[in-house]
């Protein structure tokens, strides 16, 4: 992840902590590091690291505790950024303008450990020369993803000097343009014994260099409040907020007597793969996903687990006897880390089960990392379809197919149905799709991804879960500069200095995102 690398983060807060402890972890599933007084300040061991990448590990010096990159590793070794796990910390802005990045890290030996990979995930670097300001600068630079961030003071101890650029040293600023605002700091490793202890953002308007790299300063983590979710795409709210189609006729007339019940289940309420860092990663053209793999109460506790005739699944606020339905910033999210393994479309599709025909049947849901939805009219394809439409962030999809009985039917756009893909640019690349409560009484057993061009649809639904274990990625391929849309997947969504605006309503009218194609144009001259 770029985003396109690997980030699962599973913030078990507490297991970092054995041993010398410098504050103590806050009992939640879901921490945040949150502006306080103009600084964002965070404890590199407060995470899970272990589990993203186990080259890092818990050190102690004194009172100070960090953690450092393959100690043992004596061979100047510098790691490839495909190479390595990645560690992402939430992180919110409060105001607008720029921040400027340190962290307090230490070399190895000689020097020549000095560097790690650091990334902002939704903000580009923007870079001024060393001891210039930020502000007017006419040298600023915009970098992009990953950059290599290091140090070159005295070996052995601790310092906040901060650099970004060889033989020419340049400092590093992210600019928020909307508030408040959240993000992730991602850090990787590259190289060997590089220790890492504490990082900052601090509001250049109003906060001194010395005040916010004061070693003694608090953490600044909490619990989310309010589940917004990491990336600034997710503050979005109701794409379409109109009823499912009621033109859709009741295939299931009778009530059949399928319902779970009231008692509560005796099994594990929580199945886990046999890992710490699971990803669902494609097999044979297939991703397969069991949603109760997941810790989703953690997420939102609206979510429990569920049985009915051997079947496992997830349901949303169960004894919610209204037609409620919740906005997506009053949900959790519950991303699944995934891989596609090949380029071309891929195909969305859940097994859910609907409490009505028209009620009680929906979820948000979104792929991360710039992959698009593109959505065309329910039994087209995709392939060569000049109707595509295109939508970026969550988008509310459904089922009326029956009540009470799991389907596979997948939808979204009120009224005209749609079914939907993506388009994956990169191979192999890991994003995660991510599943929100909408409606209540919503059952969810399985999400998949199929390729298009290489496996049948029925023949997917019959496919077993494709869970593993995280590793890093190999070598990419990358698409043709031929796609379907104008969109590349490296482009950055462009960001303004409005505030944060409510999507657009998803309606049937969309027109096409797609550029006509060289007969279509021929056509229209020959018309003309």
């Amino acid at each position: 992840m770029n985003f396109h690398s690997m980030r699962i983060v599973i913030f078990t807060l507490g297991l970092a902590f054995i041993g010398a402890q410098e504050s103590d972890p806050l009992e939640c599933g879901s921490p945040l590091w949150k502006e306080e007084d103009g600084v964002i300040r965070i404890e590199a061991e407060n995470i899970d690291f272990g589990a993203v990448d186990p080259k890092w590990t818990q050190e102690t010096d004194g009172d100070r505790v960090y953690i450092e990159y393959d100690k043992n590793n004596n061979t100047k070794n510098t790691y490839k950024l495909n190479q390595v796990g990645k560690l992402c910390y939430p992180i919110q802005f409060e105001q607008v303008g720029y921040y400027r990045f340190q962290f307090l890290v230490r070399n190895g030996p000689n020097g020549k450990y000095n560097d790690a990979f650091v990334k902002v995930e939704g903000l580009p670097w923007k870079v001024v020369p060393e001891d210039e300001e930020i502000e007017d600068n006419e040298d600023m630079q915009t970098l992009e993803g990953y950059q290599k961030v290091s140090q070159q003071m005295k070996p052995g101890q601790f310092n906040w000097q901060t650099r970004t650029i060889d033989y020419d040293p340049h400092s590093l600023y992210i600019q928020t343009e909307e508030a408040p605002f959240k993000a992730e700091i991602c850090l990787a490793g590259r190289s060997t014994k590089f220790a890492v202890d504490k990082m900052v953002f601090y509001f250049v308007s109003d906060m001194d260099e010395e005040d916010a790299t004061d070693e003694d300063a608090d953490e600044t983590f909490a619990c989310e409040d309010g589940e917004l979710d990491t990336d600034s795409e997710d503050s979005e709210t109701d794409p379409e907020d109109s009823e499912t189609n009621p033109e859709d006729p009741d295939t299931d007339s009778e009530d059949p007597d399928t319902d779970s019940g009231t008692a509560a289940p005796t099994f594990a309420p929580f199945v886990r793969p046999q890992c710490d860092d699971p990803l669902w990663k494609e097999e044979d053209g297939v991703i397969m996903i069991e949603a109760e793999n997941f810790d989703f109460t953690a997420r939102d506790p609206r979510w429990t687990l569920e049985r009915d005739n051997g079947t496992v699944f997830i349901e949303y606020d169960k004894d919610n006897a209204t037609a409620e339905v919740y906005d997506l910033n009053d949900v959790g999210k519950l991303c699944y880390p995934i891989r596609f393994e090949q380029l071309g479309y891929y195909r969305f599709q859940f097994r859910v089960r609907n409490h009505d025909i028209t009620e009680h049947n929906d979820a948000w849901v979104v792929v991360r990392n710039k992959l698009y939805w593109k959505f065309v009219r329910e039994g087209q394809q995709i392939e060569g379809n000049p109707r595509i439409k295109e939508f970026e962030g969550y988008l509310k999809v459904y089922s009326n197919q029956m009540k009470k009985k799991f389907t596979w039917q997948t939808r979204t756009v009120d009224f005209t149905a749609h079914s939907l893909y993506i388009y994956n640019y990169e191979a192999p690349f890991d994003t995660k799709v991510c599943l929100a409560g909408r409606s209540t009484k919503f059952a969810v057993d399985k999400l998949m991804f199929f390729h298009v061009a290489s496996v049948d649809e029925l023949e997917a639904q019959t496919r077993p879960e494709t869970y593993g274990c995280w590793e890093p990625l190999p070598p990419t391929i990358v698409a043709p500069t031929y796609s379907p849309t104008t969109i590349s997947p490296t482009t950055t969504a462009p960001t303004t200095n409005a505030p944060i605006t409510i999507a657009p309503t998803i309606a049937p009218t969309i027109a096409p995102t797609i550029a006509p194609t060289e007969a279509q144009k021929k056509r229209r001259r020959k018309k003309n």
